[in-house]
């Protein structure tokens, strides 16, 4: 049972924050997109710093409502909270805990709710989710929807920010939906291709004979296979597991793999459907009202 963030949403069918300048005006009535909305519709490192900047306000959001009800709630962790893909990877994370593979790194985000007694367990997740009856729906452009809690302290988090709980939902899924769409485009296009084939020798030359950050990753979870077949301590492999991901975000550097996807994303995005370009405009100023909320 996840209880924070939006994407705890159930489907009902199958340094300074990286705000970007754009006007209300133009988000409302252009499908041209701002550069804000350029920096969500492509998994660039501004969106995935803005991301983890928005989920650790949230978090301080519900603690500070839990608290004034006398109830707990744990403080945000930076270190749990993203930042890091495979276009735009985060060397800081990847050397504190590579790609998050060891269960150990990933503590459950409800650990802190099990310790507690079934009574004080129930007061807390109604404090959290608040009244069961009332739910807020977001449609997405396919027709899924998902619904969510409309009140409780993770609704307030969420309207502290956003405003309201549909828009915090529109600001999580609208990016995602652009992400899914260019993902496969940025892969296959040939100044990427060419950028992934100068990292795969720069990782060869670590020592790692791998094709796509898929197969580091494969490499990686390789290791703990080997060593709970053997019956071992998964702290070599936790080892193992740091230096492949390390070396990972150290060659995307090297071969400019970020900054090469963001451009070649920038052309795929302008690409998108009219309707989806406008939202994704729309969400930039949400987003922006957001982060300066968060960091204020």
């Amino acid at each position: 049972m996840v209880v924070t963030g939006c994407s705890s949403a159930q489907p009902v069918t199958p340094a300074q924050p990286p705000v970007v300048s754009g006007t209300a005006a133009a988000a409302t009535a252009d499908t041209v997109l701002s550069e804000a909305a350029h920096a969500l519709a492509i998994p660039s490192s501004r969106y995935l710093t803005g991301r983890r900047l928005l989920f650790e306000a949230e978090l301080e959001f519900t603690r500070r409502c839990m608290l004034g009800q006398g109830l707990t709630y744990p403080a945000a962790r930076p270190d749990q909270t993203g930042g890091d893909s495979e276009w735009a990877p985060n060397l800081q994370v990847r050397r504190s805990r590579g790609y998050g593979l060891d269960p150990a790194s990933q503590p459950s985000p409800d650990s802190w709710l099990r310790a507690l007694s079934a009574a004080e367990r129930a007061k807390h997740v109604r404090a959290l989710k608040g009244d069961p009856s009332r739910r807020a729906t977001y449609e997405m452009r396919d027709g899924t929807r998902f619904n969510f809690a409309a009140t409780g302290c993770i609704a307030q988090s969420r309207i502290e920010l956003y405003g309201n709980v549909v828009d915090a939902a529109r600001v999580s899924y609208v990016p995602q939906g652009a992400h899914q769409a260019v993902l496969g485009r940025i892969s296959a296009d040939r100044r990427v291709r060419d950028a992934v084939a100068r990292w795969s020798a720069c990782m060869r030359d670590r020592g790692f004979a791998v094709a796509s950050a898929q197969e580091a990753r494969n490499l990686a979870a390789q290791a703990y296979d080997a060593a709970r077949r053997a019956g071992r301590d998964l702290s070599s492999a936790r080892t193992t597991e740091i230096r492949i991901a390390t070396a990972d975000a150290d060659c995307a550097m090297t071969a400019d793999l970020s900054r090469v996807a963001e451009q070649v994303g920038r052309r795929y995005a302008n690409e998108l459907p009219a309707d989806q370009r406008r939202e994704l405009n729309i969400v930039a100023v949400l987003w922006n009202s957001a982060l300066r909320r968060a960091t204020g």
